[in-house]
């Protein structure tokens, strides 16, 4: 029997083994490959293999039971019992769905009565999951005249091991605005994108207000806390009023 696998982005391949020598009339099942590797799966998606089983023995093959084990590992189809006939072939749909970021690892088992049974391949994927970050994580404008403007710079960095997707960017408070970000924006892992937040203040006073980041990663949104004071100018007169009282004329 002969394990093949259909072509998938990161998937791997191993040297062919050669075929298990069973007894007179016996049916060998024989895997192409012993591991297979989906490779990186974002956390929330998930990625299908076929593998096809052919009898290479003199005999049928009895399948009982096909099973898999690891988190995130599944059999879509092909886990009934089954006969293979010499020459016959069968497939199985696994997929792997990624349920947290790093390695996982799982065994897919095929019992019969072949003579080289159970025949178990070994199965490994990575969970990648992007994570987001701000610098400066909060902004002050300090003071800035009223009619004035301030600005900043802030930087969104990419600090996991799956894209950011960025669905939406927003600001509150009086006097903050926020520029050149475009969404939706994807940030790749170790990547980052900047933009620009502004404070221009119509009244003296202080002012707080947020920005606010929507995207796929952990703990969304992403909360930027703004401050700044508006300052103004204002003119008064020591004494308020001045009294001469009586003065001779030509005299001061």
């Amino acid at each position: 029997m002969v394990i093949s696998l259909s072509s998938c982005a990161g998937y791997t391949t191993a040297a062919k083994t050669q075929p298990a020598t069973g007894g007179a009339g016996s049916g060998v099942l024989t895997a192409s490959s012993t591991t297979v590797s989906f490779g990186n799966v974002a956390v929330g998606s998930s990625a299908t293999q076929s593998l096809t089983a052919t009898n290479t023995g003199t005999a049928t093959v009895n399948v009982s039971q096909v099973t898999i084990s690891g988190a995130g590992f599944s059999l879509l189809s092909g886990s009934s019992a089954t006969a293979i006939a010499v020459g016959q072939s069968a497939t199985v749909q696994i997929q792997f769905a990624s349920q947290s970021a790093g390695a996982a690892s799982g065994t897919l088992t095929v019992t019969s009565d072949a003579s080289n049974s159970p025949l178990a391949i070994a199965l490994s994927g990575t969970g990648t999951q992007g994570a987001l970050s701000a610098s400066p994580a909060s902004v002050s404008f300090g003071n800035v005249a009223v009619g004035g403007s301030g600005s900043a710079t802030v930087t969104l960095k990419n600090t996991g091991t799956g894209s950011v997707s960025i669905s939406a960017a927003s600001v509150s408070g009086t006097g903050f605005s926020i520029s050149g970000i475009t969404t939706p924006l994807t940030i790749n892992a170790g990547q980052s994108a900047s933009f620009t937040a502004g404070f221009a203040p119509a009244a003296a006073g202080s002012a707080s207000g947020s920005i606010s980041i929507t995207s796929n990663a952990p703990g969304s949104p992403l909360a930027i806390a703004l401050s700044g004071t508006g300052t103004q100018g204002g003119l008064s007169a020591s004494p308020a009023s001045v009294g001469f009282g009586n003065v001779l004329v030509g005299s001061s």
